[in-house]
């Protein structure tokens, strides 16, 4: 009798301790469904643009996010920008989205550690199946980047603000007007002396024949 219950309370804590340190599994993603007007309402950040980056954490790491860059092709709220960095869980199971390079998302993020971030949660997916979010949102607008170079006007070496443009003065040069001016004053000086040569001669010969005689 005493070896029976001996046996059997040995069978009971063998199955305890197994059961005690069998490993958990790890728990899936909940989410609950929302509808577009309920995911446009609580996110930061509606955009729809391409996957150009995705930074994955070394295999076994569940702490560091996975980092994902994004070339922003319109957007609804929240994005000023042409591209967008994200961050998103490491795996589906921590409610991660699993982006893929060179796809095109239709994106709800949220703010997040002072940039933006992404749960499988969300109402994000490709922009293909993205009709019904696209009624709901409306037309988007497309973001341009403070940092981008501005092309400019043209610089002061293609012409002046009144229109003339300055040369050195060479054969075929174009001349501005300041110095047409000038040019044309020049002109009319020469032109009001040439001829005083010319008077002078008569004169001169009238004047030694008066003296001849």
């Amino acid at each position: 009798m005493r070896s029976a219950l001996f046996t059997l309370a040995l069978t009971l804590l063998t199955v305890a301790s197994a059961a005690f340190l069998a490993p958990t599994r790890a728990s899936a993603c909940s989410c609950m469904q929302q509808s577009p007007a309920d995911a446009a309402a609580s996110a930061d950040a509606i955009f729809e643009g391409r996957v150009v980056t995705v930074e994955a954490p070394p295999e076994g790491d569940q702490s560091t996010p996975v980092r994902v860059t994004v070339h922003v092709t319109q957007q609804w709220k929240g994005v000023s920008t042409e591209d967008v960095e994200l961050t998103t869980a490491p795996n589906s199971a921590m409610c991660g989205y699993n982006f893929e390079l060179d796809q095109v998302y239709l994106i709800y993020a949220y703010a997040e550690d002072g940039g933006l971030g992404v749960s499988l949660c969300s109402r994000t997916q490709p922009a293909d199946q993205a009709d019904e979010d696209r009624t709901h949102l409306g037309p988007g607008t497309t973001p341009v980047d403070p940092n981008a170079e501005d092309p400019g006007t043209p610089g002061s070496d293609e012409g002046s603000s009144d229109g003339t443009t300055e040369d050195d003065g060479s054969e075929g040069g174009t001349v501005s007007a300041g110095a047409s001016a000038q040019a044309g004053c020049a002109s009319c000086a020469a032109s009001g002396t040439e001829g005083l040569p010319a008077l002078l001669v008569p004169g001169l010969l009238f004047g030694l024949a008066l003296r001849r005689r």
